[in-house]
């Protein structure tokens, strides 16, 4: 089942912090990271249609990775 607008506000409010603290720890920069976390979860946003719940979090750390 593809991801809900509720699923995602939940993702959010769950692991942002954590992703936070890892993109800042990976650029050396608040700033930065913000905005990547920013577009991790646009990314999330703009594929919630084929992304399901499974292994979520992997995906929001592999997607954080790369941008």
């Amino acid at each position: 089942m593809p991801l809900t607008p509720a699923d995602i506000s939940e993702l959010y409010r769950r692991y942002s912090d954590r992703l936070l603290r890892y993109l800042t720890a990976g650029t050396g920069d608040l700033s930065t990271a913000q905005e990547l976390l920013h577009d991790s979860f646009m990314e999330i946003i703009e594929r919630a249609h084929v992304i399901e719940m499974t292994d979520i979090l992997s995906l929001l750390y592999t997607i954080a990775g790369r941008n």
